[in-house]
């Protein structure tokens, strides 16, 4: 019995014992630092370890999770982490830009890269296309044409359009136009009959057409024949378009209502008499880079200066210097001219073409130099009022002029010989003449 309750005694003690050191352990509530409130140390368990009575100085930092957002610029995006790890780094791609908008990206769903350009539409001859995207004109004119009864609006022509009543000749592996059985004023020629090029206006094809005013002649045409216009007495405009490369004799004589004519640069041949007898002629010009002919002040030269070729007779000036280049005066140059009343012809020129001055019914006086051996025949026929003629020569001088035939209009002209000096004049004299204040004037006889 004593030895059972000296047993229990002894538990309960170490009960007690327990509990008391438990009380002891646990920290006041007032201490954050794990110390007693007598001021003494006690163990922090840091993840079940002891630290051996020291204070530890480290705090561990939790493991980090990535959360990434989608971000991006101009040329690309990609995935970052707050942390700023990236990842996923791609250039943006897909979608199409417009005149108003950039791309968007078909990944991240953003605008990147520059606005686009105009699309759709058409553009015409007379317009610039129209964007289907803002409805604004761009770009530049087109080649497209909208034609009606075959011509544009532009006043280009259709290929295989033409005037009905023409008539077309196979001429080799081209075609000509031979003959027009029409009364239309304006006559459009094609540059394409039956799969074939048209490449000439052939001899009298419009020969005396007096209903024509006008005509469009193709850039397929490359030569226009011999009096192809000629006696067109209506026809007051004409074309020559760019292709052309020769115009033939009397291709456009006695178009008497044409008033200017435009060579191209790609002419490299005109016949004679070609646009002799055109009334209303006031201008002739040629494009500055043909290497054949010139213009000087209306008229027609060739490119070195040296032929008169033509002078437009429609002019209305009295008198007409020819320019000191000059070395030949061209067949019926001045053909039919109506208003010239004196020519002064200079040193330079030696001679003078067959019908040059034909016709030239208002010519009073005209002053040939000695310079000149050769005047062909028709030179001055039908000049009616030519009636002085000043020489630069002496008597002798003149009779060594080789002059063609029916020129008597010249020769039964007034004939004076040209005497500088009044001192020199002989003592018995009666047709000598000099220059006075540049005009020829006749010595007075004493």
């Amino acid at each position: 019995m004593k030895n059972k309750l000296m047993k229990l005694l002894t538990l309960l003690l170490s009960i007690l014992t327990i509990v008391c050191f438990a009380f002891a352990c646990t920290p006041d509530s007032g201490d954050i630092d794990g110390s007693s409130g007598n001021g003494e140390q006690n163990q922090v368990i840091d993840d079940g370890k002891e630290n051996n009575g020291e204070e530890s100085n480290e705090t561990e930092t939790p493991e980090h999770t990535h959360a990434y957002v989608l971000k991006f610029d101009n040329n690309n995006h990609w995935e970052e982490c707050e942390c700023g790890d990236k990842k996923n780094l791609t250039a943006h791609s897909g979608g199409k830009a417009t005149c108003l908008a950039k791309a968007i990206c078909v990944t991240c769903k953003q605008e990147y890269g520059d606005i686009g350009n105009h699309s759709g539409g058409t553009a015409t001859c007379s317009a610039k296309a129209v964007c289907t995207t803002c409805n604004q004109p761009y770009g530049e004119l087109g080649n497209v044409h909208n034609y009606t009864k075959g011509k544009c609006s532009c006043g280009e022509y259709e290929s295989t359009y033409y005037t009905e009543g023409l008539v077309f000749e196979l001429d080799g592996e081209t075609y000509k136009v031979t003959d027009y059985n029409g009364t239309a004023t304006e006559i459009v020629i094609p540059s394409i009959y039956q799969d074939k090029l048209v490449a000439s206006i052939g001899y009298f094809a419009f020969y005396n057409c007096s209903s024509l005013t006008s005509i469009e002649i193709p850039n397929s045409v490359t030569s226009i024949v011999d009096y192809a216009f000629a006696y067109c007495s209506l026809l007051t405009s004409i074309e020559i378009p760019n292709s052309v490369t020769s115009i033939g004799s009397s291709a456009f004589f006695g178009c008497s209502s044409l008033t200017s004519i435009e060579i191209p640069n790609s002419v490299t041949s005109i016949g004679n008499f070609a646009f002799a007898y055109c009334r209303s002629l006031t201008s002739i010009t040629v494009d500055s880079n043909n290497a054949n002919y010139k213009d000087i002040d209306g008229n027609l030269y060739s490119k070195d200066g040296k032929t008169l070729i033509q002078y437009a007779i429609g002019k209305t000036a009295t008198s007409f210097t020819i320019p000191s280049t000059v070395t030949s005066i061209g067949n019926s140059a001045f053909y039919n001219c109506d208003s010239l009343t004196s020519i002064e012809i200079p040193n330079s020129v030696t001679s003078i073409g067959k019908e040059a001055f034909y016709n030239c019914r208002s010519l009073i006086s005209i002053v040939i130099p000695r310079s000149v051996i050769k005047i062909d025949g028709f030179a001055f026929i039908a000049c009616d009022s030519l009636t002085d003629v000043y020489y630069g020569g002496n008597a002798d001088d003149w009779t060594g002029i080789t002059i063609g035939s029916y020129n008597t209009e010249l020769t039964n002209a007034t004939r004076y010989y040209y005497v500088e000096n009044e001192s020199d004049l002989p003592i018995h004299y009666w047709n000598y003449w000099h220059y006075v204040d540049g005009v020829p004037t006749v010595w007075a006889k004493s």
